[in-house]
């Protein structure tokens, strides 16, 4: 599996940091050893106590580094490091039988273990930085010594070579991270960008879906109505519309009711006056589907319904509600006058706005059988989504 470029460099900055860590203390823990081996053979015990304690306050230096983060350790690392790496030079000053250089093996151990510990900062992103601080900081003690003592200052190469590896490979680190933030910024104004675009879709469609299942539906009730007082019917579904369109429900993404309320509200006869409807199959199928689906489908339904009771003169209607394990299906058939597919315009508000795209907006389909005399038959179907699947995909 490949990392994401700012969790790949993350990742490596962390592992260069614990191995320099324990680098660094193996190499002061080398030198400690050095120390006592050379008093053991001179005798100059005090000293060498003296510049042990020098090299174990590096190694302080680099576990507060190593197991604490923030300003106030830095500032603290620092100068407790840069304490014993100047204890250390001044008792190797006392000693010396005369000049020092800068390039003896004490002074070239300590410089490696203060740059090695410069990666523990790689949090605050300027791990690269604290190494070059670290390497200045331990030459600039060491030249003033060999100055004192009027020895010279020399080029300690082993030290400067791990500077230079490090320095490039934090910096090239770094830079890798700050590509990979980039890159995620730009991936999430993306993502924003197109869940903006498809949340305004979504109401463009839900809107004109709405228009037609309700306004256009019910003006065209009203147009064909004699004149006079209205029925209790006409009365009640123009009662439901606006209650409706105030309420703001139809842009929700939650059932308005419960699935086996609506079912019963869609083939309540009051609604569908001397039509008989039976229900074949169990509602709580549609309890497979997410809720903004089985919304879609029962209002995909309802304007079947709506289209059987406002055009089709039947007398029985059938709704068949079938499922497997990748999808849910409604068929809905009735005994009424049909219509033929082939004169039907296919930009037709209802099938297209009502029926059509709101299956086809969560990867659902409609199939329409119809012949003149004969009644129609409509099959809705809607896969089974499961809450991370995108639209269009089935388990």
């Amino acid at each position: 599996m490949m990392l994401p470029n700012t969790r790949a460099a993350t990742t490596t900055n962390r592992g260069i940091a614990a191995g320099s860590y324990w680098f660094a203390m193996i190499l002061l823990v080398a030198g400690a050893t050095s120390a006592a081996m050379i008093a053991s053979a001179t005798g100059e015990w005090s000293v060498t106590l003296w510049v042990v304690a020098g090299f174990a306050l590096v190694a302080a230096a680099g576990s507060m580094l190593r197991w604490a983060y923030g300003a106030g350790v830095v500032l603290s690392a620092v100068i407790v490091g840069a304490a014993g790496i100047a204890l250390t030079t001044w008792q190797i000053a006392v000693v010396a039988p005369g000049p020092i250089s800068t390039d003896t093996y004490f002074f070239s151990t300590i410089t490696v273990a203060t740059v090695t510990f410069g990666t523990l900062v790689w949090r605050s992103g300027h791990a690269a930085l604290a190494c070059t601080v670290a390497i200045l900081l331990a030459q600039t003690i060491f030249g003033l010594a060999a100055f004192i003592t009027g020895g010279q200052w020399a080029v300690d190469l082993p030290s400067l070579i791990i500077w230079a590896i490090l320095f490039l490979v934090l910096t090239a680190l770094e830079s890798a991270r700050k590509s990979g933030r980039r890159a995620a910024a730009a991936f999430e104004r993306a993502d924003a960008s197109q869940a903006e675009t498809s949340a305004r879709r979504r109401i463009a469609l839900q809107s004109t879906a709405v228009l037609h299942d309700t306004v256009l539906g019910d003006l065209t009730t009203l147009a064909t109505t004699e004149p006079g007082t209205l029925n209790a019917r006409t009365i009640a579904r123009l009662a439901d519309t606006i209650a409706l369109l105030t309420s703001g429900d139809w842009l929700g993404n939650e059932l308005e009711t419960p699935i086996d309320d609506r079912l019963a509200q869609l083939i309540d006869p009051e609604r569908l006056a001397d039509v008989e409807v039976s229900i074949v199959g169990d509602g709580a199928a549609l309890d497979l589907l997410r809720d903004e689906d089985a919304r879609e489908l029962i209002r995909a339904l309802d304007q079947c319904l709506d289209n059987v009771d406002r055009h089709a003169r039947a007398k029985n209607v059938e709704v068949v509600l079938m499922s497997s394990a990748e999808e849910i299906s409604v068929m809905v058939n009735d005994d009424g006058v049909g219509f033929d597919l082939a004169s039907l315009d296919p930009a037709r508000l209802g099938l297209r706005a009502s029926v059509q795209a709101r299956l086809e907006a969560i990867g659902g389909r409609s199939t329409i059988w119809s012949t003149p005399g004969s009644g129609t038959s409509v099959l809705l179907t809607v896969p089974i989504r499961q809450l991370d699947d995108p639209v269009g995909q089935n388990r």
